[in-house]
Parts: structure tokens; sequence; C-alpha cells
């Protein structure tokens, strides 16, 4: 299980294009383990630890989809694929440099920032799956990670607002899962430099940060009258100084360069030690002309999904196999994920081994304040019987 220290050695999540081609894995993936809560997968990884293109990888991936899709019905929104892996990166995959990613499978939603979007039969859905999530570790769905790639199946590939990272907030006061500062801590330095308080372009690392009113809206969890005013900061860059060595040094040995961003020491600070950034000036966005830019969002909040059906599998390799213990574990997490009340304080104080100083964890219910559900139990219910040994790749 990842230490406090390793989950803070984030780089980046990224969303994951969708690519036609098939590039094989070296053994064929197997389900060696069915239980209510996961299924359990076993695949020879040995040779796949280098990068390679996004079409490979997600080749890869949808190979192990239609593997469950052998065993399972098409009853599923969401497959959730997990590695075994120590490390807190997909490198397992070949996307190096990343802590999760989603495949967009199905889209039929309009006027959000993802396009309509079909190739659910090359992952082996004939009609529901909306998505395949990729995470380094089942501890990785209640770091905040997977709250992250779900809020991707609505932001990916069509531009919201303009932002310095497709797919992603940028600096604009979104202030969501998909990063952005609270507007609220906002601050002029002068010279066409500012601070916002800890926050981060691509992402939210706090563990805790619930949707935001605009990431709501696109789900279809949130009327558009309820969305605020964003702020979007034109021209927009981290502002870096110049450290002598012996600066540096000091600074990534200290605990507080444990950050997201392998550049954070360079990155200048303000007085309190909040990142600061340059902007030519602010430019503001309604939710009106974010709808004329999307089109209206369909189906509206009335008629949207709010129910979501997830399956997880836990991905071993004959290098690695999974353990009694890490289906238990994985269980765990998967239960505290889906949950319809508050992650406890215990279960942060667990994954910290630091009771004075407790993860502040937020589940997917948590997240959309009550107004949306995942279900993961009893998935023994939509196994095929009998089961169709004939393969087709």
């Amino acid at each position: 299980m990842p230490t406090l220290g390793t989950v803070l050695l984030l780089l980046v999540i990224v969303p994951v294009t969708c690519l036609s081609g098939c590039a094989l894995l070296g053994t064929t993936p197997t389900i060696t383990q069915h239980q209510d809560s996961l299924v359990v997968m076993n695949i020879d990884l040995a040779d796949q630890t280098k990068r390679v293109s996004d079409r490979r990888a997600v080749s890869r991936i949808a190979r192990i989809c239609r593997e469950f899709y052998r065993h399972y019905e098409d009853a599923f929104d969401i497959l959730i694929v997990v590695s075994n892996r120590l490390d807190n990166n997909l490198r397992y995959w070949g996307l190096q440099d990343s802590l999760g990613a989603m495949v967009v499978v199905r889209n039929t939603e309009k006027g959000t920032g993802v396009a309509v979007y079909r190739q659910g039969k090359r992952f082996g859905s004939k009609s529901r799956l909306r998505g395949v999530m990729v995470l380094p570790h089942a501890e990785s769905l209640i770091l905040g990670y997977a709250l992250h790639e779900i809020m991707h199946l609505w932001v990916r590939d069509r531009e919201v607002i303009p932002t310095t990272v497709d797919g992603h907030w940028g600096f604009s006061s979104v202030n969501g899962q998909l990063g952005g500062f609270n507007k609220e801590l906002l601050v002029s330095l002068g010279d066409g430099k500012y601070s916002a308080g800890e926050f981060w372009p691509q992402a939210d690392f706090s563990n805790s940060r619930p949707f935001s009113e605009l990431e709501l809206y696109l789900a279809g969890w949130l009327p558009s009258e309820m969305v605020p005013d964003i702020l979007v900061a034109e021209d927009a860059k981290w502002s870096y100084w110049t450290l002598t060595m012996e600066e540096y040094e000091a600074c990534r040995l200290s605990r507080a360069s444990i950050k997201y961003d392998p550049h954070w020491c360079f990155v200048e600070k303000d007085a309190s030690g909040n990142k600061v950034f340059t902007a030519s000036e602010f430019s503001t966005w309604t939710i009106d002309q974010i709808i004329e830019r999307l089109g209206p969002r369909v189906p509206d909040t009335e008629n949207s999904q709010k129910s979501f059906k997830i399956a997880v599998i836990v991905v071993g390799s004959n290098q690695q196999p999974v353990t009694g213990i890490d289906t238990v574990e994985a269980s765990l997490y998967i239960e505290q994920f889906t949950a319809l009340n508050s992650v406890p304080k215990w279960f942060g104080e667990t994954l910290s081994g630091d009771e004075d100083s407790p993860i502040n964890l937020i589940n997917f219910w948590e997240a959309t304040g009550g107004r949306a559900t995942l279900q993961a139990g009893d998935l023994q219910a939509f196994r095929k019987l009998p089961l169709d040994n004939k393969r087709e790749f």
C-alpha cells in the first residue's frame, strides 16, 4: 500500500483519447477470481512497462474489457481497472507519468465538454458502457483520483472555457476536481502577478474537494442557474524564480517540497507560501456563455442519469499476483468510495498511518452533494451462465 509520502508524489492525471488500432498483449487476460465487489484478472505484463502510445495502451485496456464481458452481462456504466502495483503510476500500462486515465467509450449526451462518441463494440459492450477508468492501485479509488477521472466523462475533448490544460480548468476559478482556484483566495501581488491559495491547473490533489458547480452542471446534477460566474486568467503561467544550488537543495529536502509538480521548488511563492502566477488580465465567463458555446445540456438536470453501476477489475501478473489481502483491501476501498455516507475519520487515519494527521477523504456521494450515486455490489448477479468459451479478439 502506498504511504502518505508516496501519495504526495503526484505528477499529472490525464484523460486518454480513444484511438483505433489493435496492439495485442503478450498474454491473454484471464479472470482468476469472481467476487461480489470485484473480479481478479491475471496478465503477464513483464515486458509492458515501457512508454507506449495511447493507441497501444487503449488496445491493452480494451482486451481486458472484452475478457470481462465474456463472463458478465452488459450491465455496467463504468469499468474500473486497477493494477496491483505499489508505485502509484500507470507505467504498468505504458502510460508514463499518469496517475489515472479515463477512456471514454460511449457518450450520447449533448451540451457537455465531451463530443458524442460511440465505440462500445471494441470494448465488448453493445449498449451501456460509458467509460473505462484505469488506476494504479485500488487505494487510488478513495484518494481523489477516481473522482477526477469520472469527471472526464463530461469534460475531455470540447473546450468549455479557455484553458491552459486541455480537458482541465487551467488558471480559472472553477475550483473543481479538474483543477482551478478558489475565487475568494485570489490576490493581486502587483506587476501582473497573482496567487490564489493552494491550487493546480490540472487537478485537485487535496483528496477532499467536492465537484464544483460547473462540473455538477456538466454532469447533469445541478441546474444551470446555480453555476456562478467564472474568472479565467488570460495568458496565465507560473512565475519562476532563480535558485542557488543551496536554496534548491534546501527546498528539495524539506517536507514542503513534496508536492505534485517536480518544478515546485522553482515556482515563485508569495509571503504565505502560495504559488505565484502571471496573467495579462481576467475574463469573466457566465453559464449562459458556456451554454451558447456547447449548446444546452441534453438530457437536462431533471432527466439526467444520477445512478451509475460500476465493476472493478483488479489486475495482477505472474510477477506480482493478487493476494487475499489485496482483494480484502480493494473491497474496503470500493465500499468506502461508493458509500452513501461520509468517509469516517478513522479511515483517513489508517491511510496516513498517523492519528494526529489523518488524510481528509471524500467519496463519490459526498463529492456530488448527495445528487448522484455509484453501485458496486452484487456483481455475481450479472455473471453469464453458462459461459461461452469462444474468444473474439
